[in-house]
């Protein structure tokens, strides 16, 4: 009776150990592979939200900037030689329209220098606004996917965090459960009969 009752200790503390590393085995190895997974995505998304955003910042920064003075120098040199071609030529052809053409160069100076500045403030303003456009546009994103993930993972963490300490413990009382009955079988039945 005293060999058995060894032998039941024997295996109540064997189980017990077994089952207790084995689970705290598991849950360590969810905790640490869900925290290197969150720590991973997170970076991922974020480098890829920073390079989206000064690749489109520079594309639009860029191509705005070489549509400005592209039409800037294209206004210029065609009034500028448009002008001197028909001066030279009313000059010594049509001498004696000379104060007419005086008074049209002047139209002419000021309607050239209307559209100048306006075509200067209509691209200046649009490119700013397409500027401040993407600009917040990034940062919208940026933060939605940022606090996304960030709530996402932090929700899973403690999904599995609970999960495996719920898992342990019920474990642990359904095996302490089952042989402190075994022990109560063994003890009061078989020892009685022995």
């Amino acid at each position: 009776m005293d060999a058995s009752r060894n032998n039941y200790y024997y295996y109540y503390y064997y189980y017990y150990y077994y089952y207790y590393y084995y689970y705290y085995y598991y849950y360590y190895y969810y905790y640490y592979y869900y925290y290197y997974y969150y720590y991973y995505y997170y970076y991922y998304y974020y480098y890829y939200y920073y390079y989206y955003y000064y690749y489109y910042y520079y594309y639009y920064y860029y191509y705005y900037y070489y549509y400005y003075y592209y039409y800037y120098y294209y206004y210029y040199y065609y009034y500028y030689y448009y002008y001197y071609y028909y001066y030279y030529y009313y000059y010594y052809y049509y001498y004696y329209y000379y104060y007419y053409y005086y008074y049209y160069y002047y139209y002419y100076y000021y309607y050239y220098y209307y559209y100048y500045y306006y075509y200067y403030y209509y691209y200046y303003y649009y490119y700013y606004y397409y500027y401040y456009y993407y600009y917040y546009y990034y940062y919208y994103y940026y933060y939605y996917y940022y606090y996304y993930y960030y709530y996402y993972y932090y929700y899973y963490y403690y999904y599995y965090y609970y999960y495996y300490y719920y898992y342990y413990y019920y474990y642990y009382y359904y095996y302490y459960y089952y042989y402190y009955y075994y022990y109560y079988y063994y003890y009061y039945y078989i020892g009685f009969q022995s």
